[in-house]
């Protein structure tokens, strides 16, 4: 039974017989998340009696799988997870479960879901199903004929989740009609209803996508030649061999005269084609009549109900129609990236080595003093590999026994055995400090912030926890103090829970920690690559100095001249 609402889908470039290869722009993505009915819809079905609340549960869950095709066999789109999500996470969680390889490509990675633009709503609006019985005697006698209708009539709705905007609002309908003799004395078994299922949510689909793709992007013209068409529409979009279509060209822009926004483009008629060839992602049409060659790329096809008089789908276009030359696209010849760079490796010019002092200090309460001694080793190991020499006031100036309190660095236990190191620690500046270690630059990191939020996601039965690490850093010149470089970095990572999957987490400051010294080690080499502060000028020869005399006991000296001389 021909449909009752035609429409178009896809946006996919194809290879057809002398068709021209055009380049193609990422792909939009989009999510089917509900296709439901009214409430009012299913209960007046299941109050029905009949048994057509199956039919519609039937309907709805085959419409939901011919839609999520027909939008990816479209080529028009990226279909992500939408209401099968919940199963795409249940295998992640398998994945993550420590059973599977880390190293196979193939695994999945957690929190690395494709994000989506567009979401489609379709909530059936109406349902019907219409039986009628005749007998009609013929040559077999008394037959019996099943008259079977299904009639259903839905919303759809495109959204745009990235604004939270609707973009369009389309009515659908679909109306089949199934008849079935039984002849007098034969038995019949099964639900009629079961032979329409199939057709209803298939053309159900086609319209929801058609309307869907009309309203992001008409059926484009791909390839003309000598009067054939093709153009980006497929099966599974409501088009059948036979229809016919309205040939447009683009015209100007249509402006609001009150608000200067843009309301779309007007266009021209062209002239009127037949679908002659239906494939699963184009279509191909002999013109029927045309005032000129259309634009590839640009030039559109709308769905007309027949072909204006005296023209019928017999005739044939004829002229010199050739393709139209594909619009010229930006030059694409801009120069590589170092290799070195891209990787967000940047060596230091060995002939010009760096030495910096390293200071690490923290506000954030939630981390220890162990932990932020562990944040400077990294960092400091970090940045030697990057090329750049470290001057760590842990290692050069503390005394051994603070690097390990046990085995061979107990020390004596002693209080006066650190007394110097404290006394240098407290009295000299962080700038004296690395003038006295010889430093060209001092590199100073303060964990700022240590920040933990949770996300709990009822309708996939989820809960993310995501920790965050904030380090501001600086690089001063040694001489000066004044600031050369800095920044602040975030490293960021997430926790899954799961129903039934519980997860023991203890070592995520330790990875964001380092995730930050890696950044920030980075950042310090490109800087010192891109020479954002020269090397450490010289000191002196000549240097001015004191001596001061203290008291160091009770002993009062007595001073005496003897022999003209002051003892």
């Amino acid at each position: 039974m021909r449909c009752l609402w035609k429409s178009a889908l896809t946006c996919a470039m194809v290879l057809a017989p002398s068709t021209i290869c055009h380049a193609i722009e990422t792909k939009p993505r989009i999510a089917v998340q509900h296709i439901d009915a009214t409430p009012a819809v299913m209960a007046r079905a299941q109050g029905d009696g009949t048994g057509i609340a199956n039919v519609l549960r039937q309907i709805l869950q085959a419409a939901n799988g011919d839609l999520v095709h027909a939008l990816q066999r479209s080529g028009q789109f990226e279909v992500t997870a939408g209401t099968d999500l919940r199963t795409v996470l249940d295998a992640q969680d398998l994945q993550d479960s420590g059973l599977y390889g880390d190293g196979d490509k193939q695994r999945s990675t957690p929190f690395e879901l494709a994000p989506f633009t567009y979401i489609a709503n379709v909530r059936v609006k109406n349902f019907q199903v219409i039986n009628r019985e005749d007998v009609i005697a013929d040559a077999f006698g008394n037959s019996t004929y099943l008259i079977e209708t299904i009639q259903l009539g839905a919303d759809v709705r495109l959204y745009d989740v990235t604004k939270g905007t609707l973009l369009t609002s389309a009515s659908v309908q679909s109306s089949h009609t199934h008849e079935t003799r039984i002849i007098e004395g034969a038995t019949q078994d099964g639900s009629f209803s079961n032979a329409m299922i199939a057709k209803v949510s298939r053309d159900f689909a086609g319209q929801a996508v058609s309307a869907v793709l009309d309203a992001l992007s008409p059926p484009t013209i791909i390839e003309f030649d000598d009067g054939r068409i093709w153009f980006n529409r497929g099966e599974g979009t409501g088009i059948a061999v036979g229809d016919v279509f309205s040939v447009r060209d683009p015209g100007d822009p249509l402006l609001d005269p009150h608000t200067g926004a843009e309301l779309g483009w007007s266009d021209v008629r062209n002239g009127w084609a037949v679908v002659t060839e239906l494939y699963p992602s184009y279509t191909v049409a002999e013109a029927v009549s045309l005032t000129r060659a259309p634009a590839i790329g640009h030039s559109t096809m709308r769905p007309a109900d027949a072909l204006p008089a005296p023209l019928t789908q017999d005739m044939r276009a004829t002229g010199p129609f050739a393709p139209a030359a594909p619009p010229p696209t930006a030059p694409t010849n801009t120069p590589a990236a170092n290799s070195a760079q891209a990787n967000g490796h940047v060596d230091v010019d060995s002939s010009r080595p760096v030495r910096v002092a390293l200071f690490v200090d923290t506000t954030a309460e939630a981390l220890n003093e162990r932990q932020i001694g562990m944040f400077e080793r990294q960092l400091g190991a970090l940045l030697s590999r990057e090329g750049v020499r470290v001057i760590s006031r842990r290692d050069v100036l503390n005394a051994a026994s603070t690097i390990n309190g046990t085995h061979s660095n107990s020390g004596t236990g002693e209080t006066s055995a650190t007394h110097a190191q404290r006394l240098l620690s407290d009295r000299a500046s962080v700038v004296a400090l690395a003038q006295m270690l010889n430093a060209d630059a001092i590199v100073t990191a303060t964990v700022t912030a240590m920040h933990t939020d949770l996300t709990q996601t009822k309708s996939v039965d989820r809960a993310v926890t995501q920790y965050t690490i904030d380090v501001s850093w600086n690089v001063l010149e040694s001489q000066s103090g004044l600031s050369a470089d800095g920044g602040i970095v975030h490293a960021t990572e997430r926790v899954r829970e799961s129903p039934g999957r519980t997860r023991v987490e203890s070592n995520i400051v330790a990875r964001l920690l380092e995730q930050d010294a890696q950044q920030i080690a980075t950042a310090i080499a490109q800087g010192i690559g891109r020479g954002v502060f020269g090397p450490r000028v010289a000191n002196a020869s000549t240097h001015r100095w004191s001596v001061v005399a203290v008291l160091e006991n009770m002993t009062v000296p007595e001073i005496q001249y003897v022999d003209g001389h002051w003892t």
